[in-house]
């Protein structure tokens, strides 16, 4: 749902796979991102060294700039983030597609498919699981709805405290401004350490930068599928 690999206890995850080479202007900008992390240890500049091609992958991917910022070793601050986007169809329309959740794929870049726990549905305290892919890798999280107003706004907390994931629905004259929001909670981070130790800053730095580069073009598709829907 939105959501750009979502941090979660009960993510499935395996390791980064290998990287391919990389050619031509793209084995440039992988040549200075390396440099980020020559301060490292040889293993862990190794693995880190991964992370960081990994968001080159992912900004081809989205047709989207890395902000190499990203890959030092300080964590990107805030942990939040939102865009919007107005598109020409009601909140209630727009509201019933994004808590469609079987048709997340339709719209994430990284969150293929969503299914509710025991056939419930888009209400407060449901809970439901994601299935994400990227860069030849799966993993699963579950979140829990937190927020369920029809027409107005739908959140839920990954793995009930670790993140939360929003929409926003707010009448314009041309239809509904819908705001999406990620925010990674202290929680999160605390787990991020816990599981990564000293690649946890990487981790959390890759999931920031999928939010940010997530968050465009899912409100995008959204406005294409929506409006396509209002024209036919």
């Amino acid at each position: 749902m939105g959501c750009s690999s979502p941090p979660c206890a009960a993510v499935q995850e395996g390791p980064v796979s290998g990287v391919a080479p990389v050619t031509g202007a793209s084995a440039g900008h992988a040549g200075r991102d390396r440099q980020l992390v020559k301060r490292r240890s040889d293993d862990e500049s190794a693995e880190i060294a991964q992370f960081v091609i990994f968001g080159h992958d992912l900004a081809c991917l989205l047709g989207r700039k890395i902000n190499p910022r990203l890959w030092q070793t300080e964590a990107v601050e805030p942990f939040s983030y939102s865009e919007s986007i107005v598109v020409a169809a009601s909140p209630e329309s727009l509201y019933a597609l994004v808590t469609d959740i079987a048709r997340t794929g339709e719209w994430s870049p990284i969150c293929k498919a969503c299914w509710w726990h025991g056939g419930d549905g888009p209400r407060e305290g449901a809970w439901f699981s994601g299935r994400n892919e990227a860069d030849g890798r799966v993993w699963e999280t579950e979140s829990q709805v937190t927020v369920a107003q029809p027409g107005r706004e739908f959140a839920w907390l990954v793995g009930g405290k670790f993140a939360r994931w929003g929409f926003k629905f707010t009448p314009t004259p041309d239809g509904t401004q819908v705001t999406e929001t990620w925010n990674f909670l202290p929680e999160g981070r605390a787990m991020f350490r816990e599981k990564y130790g000293p690649l946890a800053k990487a981790q959390i730095n890759l999931r920031a930068e999928q939010a940010h580069a997530g968050i465009p073009v899912t409100l995008a598709a959204i406005k294409r599928i929506a409006e396509a829907g209002s024209s036919g």
